[in-house]
């Protein structure tokens, strides 16, 4: 059988017509137009944010050993405070940080501003007593919360701190147990003390009182005074230790007793007691903490205004004795017996005559004075009779000016 010939299709025959390929490339043209017209008219595409580097890492051991170093070499220094809350703050990355010490004076030192406003770290600080500061470290209110590590980095600065004031401490007269005691007292007392003392004050000044009204609240200004000095005196008697020379700082005799005796005025005139003061010849100068030294001359004047009666006078003189600057003291009140002047600069001491009129107090307030003329390098004594009066005494090392 002879092969048949297969017929095959044309090219014609899977040809499209050309008009349907014309209108199909017209619409593609048409699209690709409008694509180009909407590109055109879209805003242009924000470009992408650099993206933040990451905090440096932070060396907190470093930071801790350094911090250790600066408090074992000059614990009380300002400088060295000032170190530490900064560098609490950078090592937490803390917006602010605050460090609060009550002891051995009231101090507070500031790093930052935005302080309370978020998250927050509170240290106290503690050395097997009650608390006597604390560091605070905040973050601003959208500040991510601390992590533990952290806290454990505030609670090893605080502890550094404690320890270092704890050493501070220890060079005081009494005990690190009386200490804590009195610290754990006066806390407690000296706030509502202060307060009701300022608002009886602006009580005695109200328009409109009775005389025995006013007489009365006068009296309660007095007496919580009175109270809130002896906390003060207990609170400096807990601290107290010899000064180091770098605080010294000269003092104008002059000055020094007039602003004194200007602060006892209100006491004076409450007890209707006369206050002078006589200036010395010339412009005497002497060194010391003047802080403590103010108090030195407060607490003689308090004690001699104390137990002077009504109608009664004090006089403070001041002169030079033998190269000393030598301040006395002198009351015409009921005074003591003459062999009891050598205790009476002893702690809590009182003399027969003031147990015998009940005058308030607790005997610690000469015994400061005595123990801070000491540390200065000076001398106090007292010389009294009963019924004549009492002469108190000091003297202190004069500075030359210039030297």
């Amino acid at each position: 059988m002879a092969d048949e010939a297969i017929p095959i299709a044309s090219a014609a025959a899977f040809t499209p017509s050309a008009a349907p390929m014309q209108k199909f490339e017209s619409k593609i043209l048409t699209l690709d137009e409008d694509f180009g017209r909407a590109m055109t008219n879209r805003p242009p595409l924000p470009e992408p944010e650099p993206a933040v580097p990451a905090p440096p890492p932070i060396d907190r051991l470093a930071a801790l050993r350094d911090l250790a170093r600066k408090l074992r070499a000059a614990p009380d220094s300002d400088q060295t405070l000032q170190t530490v809350i900064d560098e609490a703050c950078r090592c937490t990355r803390s917006d602010a940080a605050t460090l609060n010490l009550s002891v051995p004076v009231s101090r507070q030192f500031v790093c930052g501003t935005a302080l309370g406003a978020g998250p927050y770290i509170s240290v106290p600080l503690r050395a097997g007593g009650p608390s006597f500061g604390e560091i605070v470290l905040t973050r601003l209110a959208d500040g991510a919360d601390y992590e533990p590590e952290d806290e454990t980095f505030g609670e090893l600065i605080a502890e550094y701190v404690a320890k270092a004031v704890s050493t501070l401490r220890a060079g005081t007269v009494i005990s690190q147990e009386e200490q804590d005691f009195i610290d754990r007292v006066t806390q407690d007392l000296r706030s509502p003390l202060a307060g009701a003392m300022t608002t009886l004050g602006l009580a005695v000044q109200g328009e409109g009182l009775g005389d025995d009204t006013r007489r009365y609240l006068r009296a309660a200004h007095g007496d919580l005074r009175r109270l809130l000095g002896t906390v003060d005196g207990l609170i400096l008697l807990a601290h107290l230790r010899p000064p180091k020379l770098s605080d010294m700082e000269t003092i104008p005799v002059t000055k020094w007793l007039a602003d004194a005796v200007q602060a006892a005025q209100p006491l004076a005139q409450d007890r209707d007691v006369t206050v002078t003061f006589r200036a010395p010849p010339e412009a005497y100068l002497t060194t010391g903490i003047g802080e403590q030294l103010d108090a030195v001359v407060g607490e003689m004047l308090r004690n001699a205004v104390k137990f002077t009666d009504p109608g009664g006078r004090v006089d403070v003189t001041a002169g030079l004795v033998e190269g000393q600057v030598k301040v006395s003291v002198r009351d015409n009140g009921i005074g003591f017996d003459s062999g009891e002047a050598a205790r009476m600069t002893e702690c809590f001491a009182r003399a027969i005559t003031a147990d015998a009129g009940r005058y308030p107090g607790l005997g610690v307030g000469l015994f400061l004075v005595g123990q801070i003329v000491a540390h200065h390098g000076g001398r106090f004594w007292l010389e009294s009779r009963r019924d004549e009066g009492t002469h108190a005494h000091l003297t202190l090392p004069q500075r030359h000016d210039g030297i």
